[in-house]
């Protein structure tokens, strides 16, 4: 067997579905990691709940899962995110801003590239 597929099949063990993570062992641990997650999205006053008309548009979302082993193979974190799925979002309708998380890695490069000839 190639090793890329032992990688595969070890990522798709740690990374379930929902179905998988409701059904599976950790299920108890996944519940309260989706509980902190959707406390520390209060927290940080994320999202509003808001009245739902037939003339809005709503963004679905998804829960992401993912256990953290320790070096040996053992379960050391079970992790939730939700994730909303911005891609269904429409320029215009709904909302006037849009936010993702995420950086550009061309900066970053020209930073490291500039720090590096230093």
């Amino acid at each position: 067997m190639h090793p890329a597929t032992l990688i595969t099949l070890a990522n798709k063990e740690d990374s379930p579905t929902y179905a998988e993570a409701m059904s599976g062992p950790g299920a108890p641990g996944f519940l309260k990691a989706m509980e902190n997650e959707i406390n520390t999205l209060i927290e940080m006053d994320a999202f509003e709940i808001a009245g739902y008309k037939k003339s809005m548009s709503a963004i679905s979302s998804a829960w992401a899962f993912k256990r953290k082993r320790y070096p040996g193979g053992s379960a050391r974190k079970l992790k939730a995110r939700a994730c909303a799925r911005g891609l269904e979002q429409k320029e215009g309708t709904g909302c006037s801003e849009a936010f993702a998380p995420a950086a550009q890695w061309a900066p970053a490069r020209a930073i490291d590239r500039k720090s590096t000839r230093l």
